[in-house]
């Protein structure tokens, strides 16, 4: 094999050691965590171009196809050992990176296919037709991360809302709890609430009688601890409850510091009971 393709074999290498098998990134946004998953579909790109050469320069098929599916299954099977090293460097195994690597693999492919086309009829359209072919498999191994960066602009046209239920790019930053502590989390809200008064949302419970949930908010430097964050017990009544919190309250959450309302980093509410937060509904979530 040439020198230039023992480079690109040695990078290739490389970035699967760097960007597959190093321990978790504890990275503050979402975004980032994306973009690293979304570098499964961008490196299985590249490696499907030298699982091509090695697999041309040990097996000499007289089909193009037959080296192709060669290429797929043995990408296939490179990527589902991947998964599964990665959960002795305290990884969990994804079906979604599998998922990102094959179509890696098909856009390569593709890509490769189109300058192979030679003395055939119609070559040029072919080659076309490939060229997308391997675009659109790109753009679908790249569609959770365009996807986020959508909501992420539609969350900061909202602002100063911070949680619109009927809108579709909240469910990018919501998470549900059902565990100990049931309840619903705003991750990475608008971070900058400076030049806001109060935050006001609305809490809907069908429980018969009052049940008390929890407002908890932090910061971006929060250390974990129960005394370094934003507490509040609230008393939700049956029907519809309206919360209006000043923010200077907030602030001045954590026991030995005061909360920094540039880099809000997260909101909860929450129960102690998973039978009575299950007959709550909270609306939207918003500053003023």
């Amino acid at each position: 094999m040439s020198a230039g393709n023992n480079i690109y074999k040695y990078i290739a290498s490389a970035a699967i050691i760097t960007l597959l098998f190093a321990p978790p990134l504890h990275l503050g946004s979402l975004w980032w965590r994306e973009l690293i998953n979304s570098g499964h579909t961008i490196l299985f790109v590249f490696l499907s171009f030298i699982i091509y050469a090695e697999v041309k320069a040990r097996a000499h098929y007289s089909s193009l196809i037959i080296t192709y599916i060669y290429v797929v299954a043995i990408g296939f099977l490179l990527g589902i050992a991947i998964e599964l090293l990665q959960t002795m460097v305290q990884r969990e195994a994804s079906l979604a990176d599998i998922y990102g690597n094959v179509l890696g693999i098909l856009a390569g492919l593709c890509l490769h296919a189109s300058t192979a086309v030679k003395n055939i009829p119609h070559r040029k359209i072919i080659a076309i037709f490939l060229v997308i072919g391997g675009a659109s498999f790109f753009l679908a191994g790249m569609t959770p991360l365009m996807r986020l960066s959508w909501d992420y602009l539609q969350r900061f046209k909202a602002f100063p809302v911070i949680m619109d239920i009927d809108a579709s790019w909240c469910a990018s930053f919501m998470h549900y709890d059902k565990g100990e502590y049931p309840g619903i989390s705003i991750i990475e809200p608008e971070p900058d609430w400076s030049g806001y008064r109060t935050l006001n949302f609305s809490v809907k419970s069908d429980n018969d009688s009052n049940v008390n949930v929890v407002l908890r908010v932090h910061d971006k430097t929060h250390n974990l601890e129960y005394s370094d964050r934003f507490n509040m017990n609230l008393t939700v009544q049956h029907g519809y409850n309206e919360f209006e919190i000043p923010l200077n309250v907030i602030r001045h959450g954590p026991v030995e510091r005061e909360l920094d309302m540039k880099h809000i980093a997260g909101i909860t509410l929450y129960s102690t009971k998973f039978n009575e937060w299950m007959k709550i509904l909270v609306s939207n979530i918003t500053l003023k």
